[in-house]
């Protein structure tokens, strides 16, 4: 991660409509353990809203989930694509997509990764999927889709470097929001 106070390089911009620094402020703490984590096998932190946002969840059409959650999903396209201009968001995103992925790979189980966390890592790796495609970032499309299907592997069908189990993973749907409370209004973090 770059060295400035917000955890990347300046954006060139005073403004930050989507108050996308909310990450990077969080990010500047979490993202080099994050990494170790998801290297080293299993997810011992409590950094997944900041790390692997994801849409709002909805259930029933409503926004659902914590409020945490909801202060960290990425409302909409348009804010999603935000992020991956803004400062090293995209750079952080793509480090992790690599270091679940090096760890899937090695044979160890979504559960064991990421704990509780797997439907979170799931939505959040499907958005950003979506979001590649919709910018035509070949680097991050390749990087989420690989993650992707290491995530979503069945579980009767070991990983490709190994002969280990992996678990099977709950559906879980996320949909984007007409509204979210986190867009920046001039008056700093809501």
């Amino acid at each position: 991660m770059a060295d400035d106070e917000s955890g990347g390089a300046p954006s060139g911009r005073d403004d930050d409509e989507y108050n996308l620094d909310r990450y990077t402020r969080k990010q500047k703490d979490d993202h080099a353990a994050a990494v170790s984590q998801l290297r080293d096998g299993q997810k011992t932190g409590c950094w997944s809203w900041w790390i692997l946002p994801t849409p709002p969840f909805m259930r029933n059409g409503q926004r659902v989930g914590s409020g945490l959650n909801q202060k960290y999903e990425l409302c909409d396209d348009k804010e999603g694509l935000a992020y991956l201009r803004f400062r090293r968001l995209r750079a952080n995103y793509i480090e992790v997509c690599e270091a679940m992925t090096a760890s899937l790979e090695a044979g160890i189980a979504p559960r064991r990764l990421l704990g509780i966390d797997v439907p979170r890592a799931v939505a959040s790796v499907k958005y950003f999927v979506h979001l590649a495609a919709t910018a035509d970032d070949k680097d991050l499309h390749a990087a989420c889709q690989r993650c992707l299907k290491l995530l979503e592997a069945p579980a009767s069908r070991p990983p490709p470097s190994n002969k280990r189990k992996v678990d099977a993973l709950p559906a879980h749907g996320a949909a984007d929001s007409d509204s979210c409370e986190h867009k920046s209004n001039g008056e700093g973090e809501r």
